[in-house]
């Protein structure tokens, strides 16, 4: 889970529950950095209204409130279940000539 508190500590707000261990069926049980929810490398975006996660094999997001909430619905669950998957796809070009002679190099040197 994922919690924000002000800085005097008064206020505890749950940003984001992780899924349960092996929810999703891939991997061990547990998760990323010896905790049950497997989420890991917590980012803020510059502007401070987002933070992103990697929860297991995939990035999530999450809008961050500025705003205190009042309502008492919604004590300590402020953005929870708001966090969106992001999905993309990336291609990388390897140069398998460049590659093979760094590692090499790498050997030599060794």
């Amino acid at each position: 889970m994922i919690y924000s508190i002000q800085d005097d500590g008064k206020r505890l707000t749950r940003i984001s529950a992780g899924a349960p261990p092996n929810e999703e069926g891939d991997g061990p049980g547990g998760g990323g950095g010896g905790f049950g929810g497997g989420i890991s490398e917590l980012s803020i975006s510059r502007d401070g209204r987002t933070l992103f996660f990697r929860e297991r094999e995939a990035i999530y997001s999450v809008p961050l409130s500025t705003a205190p909430t009042t309502a008492a619905a919604n004590a300590g669950r402020a953005g929870e279940g708001a966090r969106r998957r992001l999905n993309f796809n990336v291609k990388v070009r390897i140069d398998h000539a460049a590659e093979w002679a760094e590692m090499f190099d790498d050997a030599w040197r060794t």
